[in-house]
């Protein structure tokens, strides 16, 4: 269920779903290839049964001890990477939006509403959380394409979208 740490290995962290999750939807935002969209929900899926406590995602999941600790903690802070649960924030509004659903909108409002007003001392630590605020608030730009996918007027619509790049776009 969901990614491993190592190859081969048995440790499953939030950190590395958040972070494929965000990739898969990555290479669908590229590609338009239905099966990174699929997998990247799937990871979701994962996360939120396996991670979720209420109102944060949890480092490891439920029920296991940590790789290095006993007691599973919220990842807030970026350290050295953006926090597992800012990136897993802004993965399921970028879903929700490709969706057209609000599955996965009120566990980020949750999220946000426990995290983000004890944030201040993190002050540039905590930038993956606060870029998810934003996200949160702030609607992207949306630009839909409408076509057959194997239609060349499509592709040059979808290249030309693509070559424009923009932090808060979504195609």
């Amino acid at each position: 269920r969901g990614f491993v740490h190592t190859p081969g290995g048995a440790i499953r962290t939030m950190d590395d779903q958040a972070q494929m999750a965000l990739a898969l939807l990555t290479a669908y935002e590229v590609t338009a290839d239905g099966h990174y969209l699929a997998a990247a929900r799937a990871t979701a899926d994962v996360a939120m049964t396996d991670y979720w406590d209420g109102d944060a995602f949890l480092d490891v999941p439920r029920g296991v001890a940590g790789p290095g600790l006993d007691v599973p903690v919220h990842p807030l802070q970026d350290a050295p990477t953006p926090s597992a649960n800012g990136v897993a924030a802004r993965v399921l509004l970028r879903l929700d939006r490709l969706l057209g659903t609000d599955t996965y909108r009120q566990p980020v409002e949750r999220l946000l509403s426990a995290a983000v007003p004890g944030l201040a001392p993190n002050g540039l630590h905590a930038s993956a959380l606060l870029i998810a605020l934003d996200e949160f608030l702030h609607e992207p730009a949306h630009v839909t394409i409408i076509g057959a996918p194997d239609d060349p007027r499509t592709a040059a619509l979808r290249d030309a979208a693509l070559r424009v790049w923009r932090p808060d776009r979504l195609i």
